[in-house]
């Protein structure tokens, strides 16, 4: 017996069958049914087999019937997917039904089920949030065995995958603060998912912007009660020990250097001096180096300060050699709230020259229209440039 077909009992012809001598044609739908569950393998099943019933109920059963025999080969095809995979043999039969039942959409029936197939499938991956390595071959296999184009799995997938996407999100941005730890798990979920399926434009820019809010808050100083030089040692402290590359007596020193450097007022080339004295870099490196470190202090510091004097508002001003940057040209200019979480604090690159200067007219913020690229880019910018020694 070929599972899943079961034998079936012959239908009684009708009264007015009887009376004009005709045979029930459904029984035909029945012999073939029973030709198929009383056999091994399907191809035992010939096109002679066919037109012998055709001939004994005097019908033309592909034209009669034609939907009825494409359900008997989805009712195998249904079969087939039920261990997960299609192997060789059951390729051959599918070849072997379709042909002597002469269908000719195969595409479409393969479609339909295994979208329904996929759809069940994505939703038990639902339950963990997970594809595992065994899902993933069953899904490739199938395209490649039944020749689907991959972007109708993507399309299938997408839907189910962004609702994973977007509950993980929503629950993330609750507090409008993205933590790292909250990034590295929304990173995770989609590596695990496999699938190139992208957050909403919309939710992605919240994303970006309640990283940058928790970024902006993880900096963000006790300022009342002390003075430049106090809120300058804590920014110091803060950015030269996030400098993974340096050994823990080279942040010592920077931090002593640099707390020197700003007390005698010196240049960024006398710090750049300073730091190759026990740094190894070239000199040109390690005045960019210099550079950075000293705006991201400074502006910082600055922030502090424009706060602690009862600042309304803050704007960003690009220097000239920077006003040729893309992103610190687009944000030349934009006016924020003093106390607002999505200030973009300069340096944005390495050697960027940027500054926040306090805005005194009486206006109303400019509404910034965040670029989803400047943040990211910004952001990736300051998690990845103190882990990695520059070059």
């Amino acid at each position: 017996m070929v599972a899943p077909f079961q034998p079936q009992q012959m239908q009684n012809k009708s009264f007015f069958q009887n009376l004009l001598g005709k045979q029930n044609a459904r029984n035909s739908l029945i012999e073939i049914n029973n030709l198929l569950s009383n056999t091994q393998d399907v191809k035992e099943v010939h096109d002679t087999d066919i037109k012998r019933i055709n001939d004994s109920y005097g019908i033309n059963v592909f034209s009669k019937f034609p939907d009825e025999l494409a359900l008997i080969y989805k009712l195998y095809f249904t079969h087939t997917l039920s261990d997960h995979r299609i192997d060789d043999s059951e390729l051959v039969n599918l070849e072997h039904l379709k042909t002597i039942f002469k269908i000719d959409n195969v595409d479409s029936i393969h479609s339909q089920i295994i979208r329904a197939k996929l759809v069940d499938e994505i939703d038990k991956i639902l339950v963990d949030k997970k594809v595992s390595p065994d899902e993933i071959q069953f899904l490739y296999k199938l395209i490649e065995d039944l020749k689907i184009p991959e972007d109708t799995v993507t399309k299938i997938l997408s839907v189910k995958i962004k609702a994973i996407l977007d509950l993980t999100l929503n629950r993330q941005i609750s507090d409008r603060l993205i933590t790292p730890l909250e990034k590295n798990e929304l990173d995770e979920l989609v590596k695990d998912l496999r699938f190139n399926i992208q957050i909403e434009e919309k939710s992605g820019l919240l994303y970006d912007q309640y990283r940058l809010a928790w970024f902006n808050n993880s900096r963000k100083q006790e300022i009342f009660g002390k003075g430049w030089t106090q809120l300058m040692k804590e920014n110091t402290v803060t950015t030269v020990l996030k400098i993974s590359w340096l050994t823990d007596e080279q942040k010592k020193y920077l931090i002593d250097n640099v707390i020197e450097s700003y007390n005698q007022g010196e240049s960024i080339a006398k710090l750049r001096d300073r730091i190759i004295q026990f740094i190894d870099l070239d000199k040109t490196t390690a005045k960019v180096f210099a550079e950075t470190l000293y705006r991201d202090i400074n502006n910082c510091t600055y922030l502090s300060i424009y706060r602690a004097q009862g600042a309304n508002l803050i704007r960003f001003k690009a220097s000239k050699k920077d006003l040729e940057w893309g992103p610190c040209r687009s944000l030349d200019g934009k006016i924020w709230n003093i106390n607002s979480p999505y200030i973009i604090v300069p340096p944005l690159r390495p050697g960027c020259t940027c500054r926040l200067e306090i805005f005194n007219k009486n206006i109303v913020p400019t509404n910034v229209q965040f670029d989803r690229d400047l943040i990211k880019n910004y952001l990736e910018f300051h998690e990845t440039y103190w882990h990695e020694k520059p070059t």
